[in-house]
């Protein structure tokens, strides 16, 4: 019997094997982008729906941080101050 897999099915597990590292690259870079283009200062924004999105998008910010960013390095570089993470207390 012959146990050799056929070379689309191996490209298929070879995609599986590496989807988690590709995932966790595109949540890294999700997060990365979501801090270079956050609107920090949503909450002084006069517009409702500018502040649920800011609120939104802050909350995600916060739910990736400690999976993505655990010592909030990144987090820190692009917030502004006032915004940052203190990390003494980790």
């Amino acid at each position: 019997m012959n146990t050799q897999l056929h070379p689309a099915f191996s490209r298929i597990l070879a995609a599986f094997e590496q989807a988690p590292v590709q995932a966790a690259q595109i949540k890294a870079k999700t997060y990365v982008s979501l801090l270079k283009t956050h609107q920090w200062t949503y909450a002084n924004d006069t517009d409702p729906l500018e502040r649920s999105a800011g609120a939104s998008v802050l909350a995600l910010l916060h739910a990736l941080q400690p999976e993505v960013d655990a010592d909030a390095e990144v987090w820190n570089f692009y917030a502004p101050i006032g915004y940052q993470i203190d990390t003494s207390k980790q």
